[in-house]
């Protein structure tokens, strides 16, 4: 981790597939994810005021730097819904 709170894009790219990638949440808003044909290999969607939910009850969530869309267009690691 770099900044508080969130995971590099590189990082969780080398985390894929491996033993040790964490649980992905994919939390965007409703209407982005029905606009996008993408997700990031084994996410599944939560409303996105899960996450701060999580916080509350000291579970470490964290938060992709540069957001999704940048991690989608630097790494392409997706699945089609």
């Amino acid at each position: 981790m770099t900044a508080t709170g969130s995971i590099s894009e590189s990082k969780l790219n080398r985390l894929l597939y491996k033993l040790e990638c964490p649980v992905l949440v994919d939390t965007r808003r409703k209407e982005p994810l029905h606009s996008s044909d993408k997700m990031i290999a084994s996410a599944k969607w939560r409303d996105h005021q899960q996450a701060a939910k999580l916080r509350s009850v000291c579970i470490d969530a964290l938060f992709i730097e540069g957001g999704i869309d940048a991690f989608f267009e630097t790494y392409g690691e997706t699945v089609t819904k």
